[in-house]
């Protein structure tokens, strides 16, 4: 039984834990505790608010009829007050004596007395004095010096609701008071008048042997009693009959009646104020703000819930690799927005995505390209009596748009061609193949005329149809062994250095004229020179010559000469990679342009 509680106490957790990971009821939540637990207070406030106001308009509305009790007893004894001074005249112009005065009690339980007093003086300074009702007597308390007054006053902890009225006039002084004890029968008048149930409260004290005398109201501080739940007190100023001092005390209990207070209160309102209107129309404001907010919540809600939905299945349909999936976008705000963005990077993702393939097709296409154009590169250099050669090309690229070879026409002769096309990428490399093709094609044809009416040959053949964006410099040179005797035109292409291995300077072959395939009919030059044994023909690209270093100065001329004279004695393959190996430790870097080097050393 345990096990399987904790098996569905383990499920629960589960299932919860899945619920609070989805947004939807994050939100909830944060709505509810927003939203509804807002609502919640307001609503516990009013309603506390409106049962304070009903509990303190109960207590309100029996002070009003205590005070209407008090103003009526203030009334009475003013009136009686006239009449006693009216009277009072009277019997003095007649000059009958006042009667004997009695001392009766002042009032008894429920019987509500108003005794007047009459003094007047006569002009021999005689006084005479009569009382109505005739044998009452008047007492007025020390502190009351005023003409009037009026109130709840305290003698031996019983509640009288006391009026006092003094008036002078020709020589005589009316003094008029009535006190009526706040008994069970004045608190039936208070509950038939306010319509709810008033109590005279009950003393709870731990010395109390006997309940007190039902008929008048024991009164304490308020701290002194225990209430009856669910009874409102009526607190109000009481003076004491001895001194006159004030003291706030508790006089009434009353049982609130809602319903009763909100039909007085709503008479109320309509008689005196708006107010109660005031209230229904806040409410009811109120309740509409609410209702539109919780409307707004709830497709504020399906919209973010909605939009990252979208983004989820969104995100993994393009981790799936699915890159034409699209969401849909309805609104233009920042979920719109994003959902927006979200479409463009998956657009940019697929753009990617095709370049990348186009780019791999591209550099598989260049690799074959390049493994075609090294195919077309002599690997091993032809063996000819009484030269040494050796070549090497470093493509820039995957293919190189530079050009070496070396062609033997005859027995005892060998035909050197360098040659570096403008720009790099396929377009050069094409055109050095072609280059390279018409050369061989044109030794297999026949007979290559001399070097400057042979590069003309190739000026004319590549002018016709090269783009007018492009030309290729060029270096083409034949070799005679048995002669020792070099030809060349050059054309454009970087000078070659003839080393002559006696202790001169590397000559610099320049003769021939502009390169090829600028325009047709151009007319080259060229040069014949005598080429002792132990010399070395060094031809090279401008790769080397214009590589820089992190500074920015060019490797130069003048430096690759004064390597020539340093490594002129050495092999051809050794002096190539002596030249290779100077070039990258100056450039610090790959090359940005394409390096070709080939190397005759004469034997």
């Amino acid at each position: 039984m345990r096990n399987r509680f904790d098996s569905l106490a383990g499920q629960t957790r589960r299932g919860l834990a899945r619920r609070w990971a989805e947004l939807r009821w994050k939100l909830l939540v944060c709505y509810i505790l927003i939203g509804g637990v807002s609502v919640l207070l307001v609503a516990a406030f009013g309603a506390t608010a409106a049962n304070l106001l009903i509990l303190r308009g109960s207590a309100v509305a029996v002070e009003r009829q205590v005070d209407l009790v008090i103003q009526s007893a203030a009334a009475r004894t003013a009136q009686v007050a006239v009449r006693l001074e009216a009277q009072a005249q009277w019997r003095l112009d007649r000059g009958d004596p006042p009667p004997p005065p009695p001392r009766p009690p002042i009032a008894g339980p429920g019987v509500p007395q108003t005794i007047g007093v009459v003094r007047c003086t006569d002009e021999q300074g005689q006084t005479r004095s009569f009382v109505q009702p005739p044998g009452a007597t008047l007492e007025v308390p020390a502190w009351l010096s005023e003409d009037s007054f009026r109130g709840l006053v305290a003698e031996n902890q019983r509640i009288f609701i006391y009026a006092f009225t003094r008036r002078t006039a020709n020589g005589c002084t009316v003094e008029a008071a009535s006190r009526t004890p706040l008994n069970q029968d004045i608190v039936e008048i208070l509950s038939s008048a306010s319509e709810l149930r008033v109590d005279l409260p009950r003393l709870t004290r731990p010395e109390a042997t006997s309940p007190p005398d039902p008929g008048f109201l024991l009164t304490v501080a308020l701290r002194q009693l225990t209430f009856q739940q669910g009874r409102v007190p009526v607190i109000t100023s009481v003076n004491d009959w001895a001194t006159g001092a004030p003291e706030d005390r508790l006089v009434l209990l009353v049982q609130p009646d809602y319903g009763t207070l909100l039909r007085q209160l709503s008479r109320f309102g309509q008689r005196q104020a708006l107010w109660i209107w005031t209230l229904w129309t806040l409410a009811i404001a109120f309740i509409v703000v609410e209702t539109i907010a919780l409307i707004l919540a709830i497709r504020v809600t399906r919209r973010i819930i909605g939009s990252v939905d979208a983004l989820s299945i969104a995100a993994h349909e393009v981790g799936a690799g699915n890159f034409r999936h699209r969401i849909e976008v309805r609104d233009r705000d920042q979920l719109g927005k994003l959902s927006a963005s979200f479409n463009e990077m998956t657009e940019s993702l697929e753009r990617l995505m095709r370049e990348r393939e186009e780019k791999l097709r591209l550099e598989r296409e260049l690799h074959l390209a390049r493994e075609i154009q090294l195919s077309l590169f002599r690997r091993t250099m032809p063996e000819i009596d009484g030269v040494e050669l050796a070549a090497t090309c470093l493509p820039a690229r995957n293919i190189s748009g530079d050009l070496y070879d070396v062609v033997q026409l005859a027995p005892h002769r060998v035909g050197l061609l360098c040659a570096d096309v403008s720009g790099k990428g396929i377009s050069a490399a094409l055109l050095a193949s072609t280059i390279q093709t018409l050369v061989r094609s044109a030794r297999q044809t026949g007979e290559i005329p001399p070097p400057a009416e042979f590069v003309a040959r190739l000026n004319e053949q590549l002018c016709r149809w090269i783009p007018s964006n492009q030309f290729v410099t060029l270096f083409w040179a034949e070799y005679d062994t048995a002669r020792h005797v070099l030809r060349f035109t050059n054309a454009g292409h970087c000078p070659a250095f003839l080393w002559g291995g006696n202790g001169e300077k590397p000559r610099r072959l320049e003769t021939g004229g502009v390169p090829i395939g600028i325009f047709c009919g151009a007319e080259y030059s060229q040069a014949e020179l005598a080429v002792p044994p132990g010399s070395v023909l060094l031809v090279y690209t401008d790769g080397i010559t214009e590589a820089e270093d992190p500074r920015g100065e060019e490797f130069g001329d003048e430096r690759l000469e004064q390597l020539v004279n340093e490594l002129g004695k050495r092999p051809a393959r050794e002096m190539i990679e002596q030249i290779v190996s100077t070039h990258r430790e100056w450039a610090q870097a790959a090359s940005a342009d394409d390096v070709t080097l080939l190397v005759m050393r004469t034997g």
